[in-house]
């Protein structure tokens, strides 16, 4: 369905490929910090109190994130979350956050880093007063987003809708707005896009089909 059109309500729906203007993790807005690795290929923001080549002489992981955590609490950061960070790379490069390897792949994958988010950061986050169990799962669900986005930026891809009104069947307008209905997929980003026309009353409900 690239480039191609659907109808909905009063609008036409177009799947287009996402315009990539900016790495995403030089935006602001994200809650996840990241210490990874680092190549001409992808590079993150690093930490202002940590660097890898601070690591030395580490025997393993495990204490590199020991390190990293004594690290953050003497520059006074208090680490709420701090997920391992893995790459995948043959032909391409995928990047996610998880507690182990997502991959599968002992040859072509392998830990490079972390994200991690502090008490302070997810608390303004959500305006809360205290870190609950239901806080953290969302803030650890939007950092591992944050990872996901950045890795489509780094292969280019993924879809986004632009949207204009329709009359009488044909094209009212060619000036156009789009949707932050960022996907993987065209068809999923045109679901997206519906979802949201109706969620904001643009569209009825009962036009769905």
């Amino acid at each position: 369905m690239d480039n191609e059109t659907v109808e909905f309500g009063k609008y036409t729906l177009e799947a287009v490929e996402f315009d990539w203007y900016e790495n995403p993790r030089m935006e602001d807005g994200n809650l996840g910090r990241a210490c990874v690795q680092s190549s001409s290929a992808y590079a993150w923001e690093g930490t202002p109190f940590w660097t890898l080549q601070d690591a030395g002489g580490w025997s393993g992981w495990a204490e590199a994130d020991q390190e990293f955590l004594k690290a953050a609490k003497a520059a006074g950061e208090e680490v709420a979350i701090l997920l391992p960070v893995w790459k995948y790379e043959h032909g391409g490069i995928m990047i996610k956050a998880s507690e182990g390897n997502p991959f599968g792949c002992p040859f072509d994958s392998g830990r490079v880093g972390w994200v991690y988010a502090t008490r302070k950061d997810i608390l303004d986050r959500w305006m809360g007063k205290r870190l609950t169990k239901k806080l953290l799962a969302q803030a650890e669900k939007a950092i591992k987003e944050e990872v996901e986005y950045w890795s489509h930026y780094l292969n280019n891809d993924g879809y986004e809708v632009k949207y204009w009104l329709t009359a009488d069947g044909e094209d009212a307008d060619k000036e156009y707005a789009e949707l932050d209905t960022f996907c993987e997929f065209d068809d999923d980003a045109i679901k997206e896009a519906k979802k949201w026309l109706v969620a904001i009353g643009w569209v009825a409900a009962e036009e769905v089909v």
